[in-house]
């Protein structure tokens, strides 16, 4: 899963319309725990495997984050106000853990033959000849 906003980056100075942000951790913690978001201008940048544009980390209160983690951390993210309006998408896999992109590209490992032994051909029997 990931969120799909438009995000304006400070560093660029320019506004991603379709940033795909997905969480690369979270850090919980007794009482205060964190949500560490890595953005990408879109969901083919993550796809092809490019690097983000920015990253962010958001305290959260322990307490919120009961139950399946990762989920709880994207309601979470939702009620902030930098992913108003964002929308659950479902993420693809970067391109280097997707197997057509490996095999296209030479670096996926084929499986090995399968070995097949052979029953020996027993050698063919003369009969003595007569005489």
């Amino acid at each position: 899963m990931a969120l799909e906003l438009s995000f304006t980056s400070q560093t660029f100075g320019y506004t991603f319309p379709a940033a795909y942000a997905k969480i690369t951790e979270v850090a919980a913690h007794s009482s205060q725990s964190r949500i560490a978001v890595a953005y990408y201008a879109n969901v083919q940048a993550r796809v092809e495997g490019r690097s983000q544009v920015f990253q962010s980390t958001f305290p959260v209160d322990t307490t919120q984050l009961y139950g399946e983690i990762y989920a709880k951390a994207y309601e979470y993210l939702k009620t902030l106000p930098e992913f108003a309006g964002s929308v659950d998408v479902l993420g693809p896999l970067p391109a280097y853990n997707n197997l057509a992109f490996l095999q296209e590209n030479g670096l996926a490992l084929e499986p090995a033959p399968a070995v097949v032994e052979e029953e020996p051909v027993p050698e063919p029997t003369q009969a003595p000849a007569e005489a």
